[in-house]
């Protein structure tokens, strides 16, 4: 199993270890498609992406500026939006697990109508 495979299975594990369900984007592109389809409450984007990470954050920002934004990050030189959690590795679970929490607590308390809510972890798989 590869590194990038076992972080992707860590952090669904810590997702769904929170009222969130997960959807994973295979790369960039496919990242924008569910964005452009689907209302998600939380996107976590990986630094790895480089400039394809500065992109997304810049496009989800503009799509949902509300829609709390996660940057994992190995380097801060990333630009990213203001309001942006900036979360460092590689000890990133527990910062992660108490970011989502807060927000799922906040959604259930604007609305207890809806029933799921939904997140997407980015990833590039080299598809």
């Amino acid at each position: 199993m590869s590194a990038d495979l076992s972080e992707l299975l860590v952090l669904r594990r810590l997702v769904l270890d929170t009222a969130f369900g997960v959807e994973t984007a295979r790369n960039t592109n496919h990242a924008v498609e569910l964005l452009a389809t689907h209302r998600y409450a939380a996107v976590i984007i990986d630094d790895a992406l480089e400039a394809d990470a500065e992109d997304l954050l810049r496009d989800v920002t503009l799509r949902s500026p509300h829609m709390l934004r996660v940057l994992l990050e190995r380097d801060s030189t990333l630009i990213a939006p203001p309001e942006t959690e900036r979360i460092r590795r590689p000890y990133y679970a527990a910062r992660l697990r108490a970011v989502l929490s807060e927000l799922a607590l906040e959604k259930v308390e604007l609305s207890a109508s809806d029933d799921t809510i939904r997140t997407t972890v980015h990833h590039d798989d080299g598809l």
